[in-house]
């Protein structure tokens, strides 16, 4: 019964006649349920609008919500002084320079800077509130995926159709989803962003506002040609008199077409709308997964994740709860475990090499050598060796046989495993990880507690099962 009255608005809007002109179309206002926009290119014609829709409200016995209602100057000169105001009756309008509509911030410089700092903002609140559930190790991770893909990552990429922009503010936005993950995953704000992305099967949130424009591109393109969103696409816009010139819709659009490689004409042509999601979705997987080699390639500390040979995708050691084994193992594939290697990449200048020694001896405590070879853990690994060989369809043997990258990717990854024993492998991995990580902790433990000039602590340490204690003489 609503629409019945609601639906004449727009219409008596457009009969007097004060409108813009988008390319050679004349739009008078926009109306979505009871959200009205009128739009007019003088200050008196605005005016006119104004009185039209009050009129059409006091008729039909409609009331509007005046202290919402405010009026955007959007001059292509930057200049709002007109010095003009505008009545809705006897009660004033106040002219303000951002106007929510539909969740869009419309700025009257027209730029989506605002919107983009708005959407920044509420991704971090949402974030920072539902921090103790995603931090929760007793919680399934896959559970604390759906939260983030459902919950925090959509008010990220809210209307993505339409903006683009900022780079500092599209820094914030992946910042707002990464910090999410992290705490997921439980490793630090340091960790390869990729990394954690391949890990959670997450794509970065340039990809998602790319997927939405070119399907709006593909919904606009079957459109009737009278549709407003089509007349505004292939509008031809003029140049602004001065300043920086905006960015068009459609320019941005062809910038992320040729990024993909895959023919824009072709691909346009595909007869349904699902047939024309996938095409896209595998040329951006393809995307994504290109991004992830080349930092894998740059970025220092990714080596083991390269030797994984890992794909975009949810992992299945997640599943389940985030327990030490699952957190170690997150943080050795990743590189961010407190390794004397990760210490090295953020060294000082000052600092020696061999300050990043192995106790055992070796050149650098890094991630291939304490899993596969260090001997400091050869009573653990000889542990994971003789459950393995009890996993069927495991060779032991085999397994002593390859180099240490090949064991550490063993170890790490799954791939060098039949299906059937990957749960198994996984579960022995995990089990490994941390008797290895404690013994490493207790071993830093009782170093720690002795005196300078490597002299033992009078409290005592632990030498081949002995307490020994330093007595003065």
């Amino acid at each position: 019964m609503f629409q019945i009255f609601i639906n004449d608005l727009l219409k008596v809007v457009e009969a007097v006649g004060k409108r813009v002109e988008v390319g050679t179309t004349p739009v008078s206002g926009m109306l979505f349920a009871d959200d009205f926009v009128g739009m007019s290119d003088t200050p008196e014609g605005l005016q006119i609008q104004i009185n039209a829709a009050k009129a059409y409200a006091d008729k039909w016995r409609l009331s509007a919500n005046v202290p919402k209602c405010a009026v955007v100057i959007c001059n292509g000169d930057g200049d709002d002084e007109v010095g003009a105001k505008w009545t809705w009756g006897d009660k004033e309008l106040p002219i303000v320079e951002k106007y929510t509509y539909l969740g869009v911030e419309i700025a009257n410089d027209c730029k989506w800077d605002v919107h983009m700092h708005k959407i920044a903002e509420k991704g971090k609140a949402r974030a920072g509130k539902l921090h103790p559930i995603l931090a929760d190790r007793h919680l399934d991770t896959r559970v604390k995926l759906t939260i983030l893909n459902s919950v925090i990552i959509p008010p990220l990429e809210y209307a993505g159709e339409v903006w683009e922009g900022n780079t500092k503010i599209v820094a914030e936005l992946e910042a707002a989803q990464m910090k999410a993950a992290k705490i997921i995953l439980g490793c630090s704000q340091r960790t390869s962003n990729a990394a954690v992305r391949a890990e959670l099967g997450l794509n970065s949130l340039r990809t998602g506002r790319d997927t939405k424009k070119l399907t709006w591109q593909y919904r606009m393109g079957n459109m009737g040609k009278e549709r407003l969103p089509r007349i505004a696409w292939e509008a031809g816009w003029t140049n602004k008199a001065k300043g920086r010139q905006p960015i068009e819709w459609a320019k941005v659009v062809k910038g992320v077409w040729s990024g993909l490689g895959i023919d824009e004409e072709e691909t346009l042509g595909a007869d349904t709308i699902e047939e024309y999601k996938k095409g896209i979705s595998e040329a951006f997987a393809e995307r994504e997964d290109l991004n992830l080699r080349k930092e894998i390639r740059e970025k220092e500390g990714l080596e083991v994740y390269g030797m994984i040979n890992e794909r975009i995708g949810f992992k299945e050691y997640l599943h389940g709860p985030m327990d030490e084994g699952t957190k170690l193992k997150v943080k050795f594939r990743t590189g961010d475990i407190d390794l004397q290697e990760r210490r090295r990449r953020f060294r000082k200048v000052d600092e020696d090499d061999d300050k990043f020694k192995c106790q055992c001896g070796a050149e650098c405590e890094d991630r291939v050598h304490v899993v596969a070879e260090c001997t400091l853990y050869e009573k653990e690994r000889e542990v994971y060796l003789t459950e393995l060989g009890e996993i069927d369809g495991c060779d032991r043997d085999k397994f002593e046989t390859w180099d240490n990258q090949e064991k550490t990717v063993a170890i790490l990854g799954d791939k060098k495993w039949p299906m059937r024993a990957r749960s198994e492998v996984d579960r022995i991995g995990k089990t490994f990880l941390r008797h290895l990580w404690q013994s490493r902790k207790e071993r830093l433990a009782i170093g720690n507690r002795s005196c300078g000039n490597n002299a033992p602590s009078s409290r005592g340490r632990v030498v081949n099962g002995l307490t020994t204690k330093a007595c003065k003489t």
